[in-house]
């Protein structure tokens, strides 16, 4: 159960995210959206990085606060022997002297500026924030919107949930999934809240033929199109093998768009080189990273999503049902809480690129269909991806943590009340 939102004191309530990096993912998107909401609605807003970024940038043209405490590089915390995920012990070593640095830090600035409620985002902030924060006596809410391998025997959620039950006093899951993920004790305090867009952002500004323009696209192509970071698990393999498997391809276009982000560019090479074997090189189009995605979205006209793990309610996705675009999709857990059932979408199993291209062909002839999912998608996202909505949730759930820790407060002073009073 979401709590409902708690009564407050005079003054407006402040509230401090703390993110894991300052580069623009769809985390750090949500952090944008979500802050800038709560300040719209009158409360005291500040982000804070470990770096100096985009997202810095993005939050002080929208005249959010910020502020960055400084963290030293962090090492992977694992390594491939034979194609099998390790722990690397040396990593962790470091990776903790550095982020206890950082929390000693954060702890002197949330010290200094006062703050009711610390949102973390991201595992690093969930880790070293969260423990700055309770040692300031800050209650916490942690954000999680990934879904954490488990790693070897289980170690990494096994972290998590030690984490979990000692420095969380709530946790916002950004899909069914990742509360699933977390044993029964600490399900109790754990809130699904799926993510959410602004809808007027994507109330298809245009045509896209600006876009098209760009990339040398004809206006009549019928484009289908990705936006996703170009990472192994977001399957953009998979969907370039389907276009190729196209019988009748001819004026059909594959935009994807996206960049390693926070991984190197091994991947991105080797989409291109995959491109070229199949000689598709001439319709497949890298658009590299965007920040005008309505303007892209209202480019294509179907949107292809082909993560094979682990998302959970993805911002681009959700982006495209506000623009109108019908869906085709893996069905893995995050795609089938959303799209599950949904007319907007076609669902193909995971990993099967022959269904994938089977459902790519149904949608190019048929515009008719087209129209009909995109109405659909615009729909779905009207009724349960509006971003006023979702602000209502977290907000909720920030009033009656930060009304929770009070009341402990006023409880843990009455002994030390009465004691004196004896005396």
């Amino acid at each position: 159960m979401v709590p409902e939102p708690a009564p407050h004191g005079p003054g407006p309530l402040s509230v401090t995210l703390v993110e894991s990096a300052a580069r623009l993912g769809g985390v750090e998107h949500s952090t944008l959206t979500v802050a800038g909401e709560l300040a719209r609605r009158g409360w005291r807003v500040q982000v804070v990085c470990p770096e100096d970024g985009p997202l810095i940038d993005r939050c002080n043209v929208a005249g959010l606060r910020t502020s960055v405490v400084g963290l030293s590089t962090l090492r992977s915390v694992s390594i491939r022997i034979n194609g099998a995920k390790f722990p690397n012990a040396l990593a962790w070593c470091s990776n903790l002297g550095s982020g206890w640095s950082w929390s000693r830090r954060l702890r002197s600035f949330l010290a200094n500026n006062k703050t009711d409620v610390v949102i973390t985002k991201g595992i690093t902030a969930h880790v070293f924030a969260a423990a700055a924060a309770r040692k300031a006596g800050i209650p916490v809410v942690w954000h999680l919107q990934d879904l954490v391998s488990p790693g070897v025997l289980g170690c990494y959620q096994g972290t998590l949930n030690w984490l979990a039950e000692r420095l969380a006093d709530h946790i916002v899951c950004d899909g069914r999934a990742i509360r699933a993920a977390f044993p029964r004790t600490i399900q109790t305090k754990c809130s699904v809240v799926l993510n959410s867009v602004e809808l007027d952002e994507f109330s298809r500004p245009g045509d896209g033929s600006s876009f098209r323009k760009e990339l040398g696209i004809p206006g009549d192509a019928v484009v289908i199109g990705n936006v996703a970071r170009l990472t192994p698990w977001k399957g953009q393999d998979h969907l370039i093998r389907a276009f190729a498997r196209l019988e009748d391809n001819e004026g059909v276009w594959l935009v994807l768009v996206g960049s390693p982000v926070f991984d190197n560019d091994r991947f991105e090479k080797k989409l291109r080189q995959l491109v070229t074997s199949h000689g598709i090189e001439d319709r497949v189009v890298f658009a590299g990273y965007r920040t005008d995605l309505p303007n892209v979205l209202s480019a294509f006209d179907v949107f292809a999503y082909t993560s094979l793990t682990k998302d959970t309610s993805p911002l681009s996705l959700l982006s495209a049902l506000a623009v109108g675009l019908p869906v085709i999709a893996y069905s893995i857990d995050g795609t089938d809480e959303i799209l599950g059932g949904q007319h907007c979408a076609s669902l193909v199993p995971c990993g099967a690129v022959g269904v994938l291209a089977e459902a790519i062909s149904q949608l190019i002839v048929s515009p008719e269909r087209r129209q009909e999912m995109g109405r659909a998608a615009r729909a779905l996202a009207e009724e349960q991806f509006n971003i006023s909505g979702h602000v209502d949730r977290i907000e909720g759930i920030l009033r009656s943590v930060i009304r929770d820790s009070s009341e402990r407060a006023r409880r843990a002073e009455r002994p030390a009340e009465d004691g004196a009073r004896r005396a």
